[in-house]
């Protein structure tokens, strides 16, 4: 286990973080990450600890109706056990965003990219979201050997 990983798993490990500390840790975490590059950082607030030129900040959507009915799948759950945890998970969510970042996570100026998931598949969203990635990055290059 790499020091990068082990400092990461202690970190999830500790049960005895008071919260105030736990976005001290969370954005030194975070941090450490983006200092690596080239990683996937999935939910935690990433984007609003990272600096915004190096990151590419992605949002995926489905209708509710949609997540439920993934729910009730993958976890083998009834209607109602799905719509729950749907709007629970959304609104822990939102609330850990708005607590700790004091923004609106739905907030889709945010985002450089946001995909529906409605009618999308995993491995489209990953094409799209590859394909816009390296769009901007020769973008940024040409925009760079244009200014020197």
């Amino acid at each position: 286990m790499s020091r990068r990983d082990a400092w990461i798993a202690a970190f999830f490990e500790s049960k005895h973080l008071w919260p105030d500390q736990y976005l001290d840790h969370l954005t030194r975490i975070i941090a450490t990450i983006g200092r690596y590059g080239n990683t996937v950082v999935v939910g935690r607030g990433a984007h609003y600890i990272l600096p915004l030129e190096n990151i590419f900040r992605v949002r995926l959507m489905a209708p509710l109706e949609n997540r439920i009915e993934h729910i009730m799948q993958v976890r083998n759950a009834t209607r109602q056990e799905a719509e729950k945890y749907v709007l629970k998970t959304d609104n822990d969510r939102q609330a850990f965003i708005r607590k700790y970042f004091h923004t609106d996570i739905t907030d889709t100026s945010q985002y450089d990219m946001v995909i529906n998931m409605r009618i999308n598949t995993v491995e489209g969203a990953v094409e799209a979201i590859k394909a816009a990635f390296q769009k901007r990055k020769t973008i940024a290059a040409d925009s760079r050997a244009s200014v020197a």
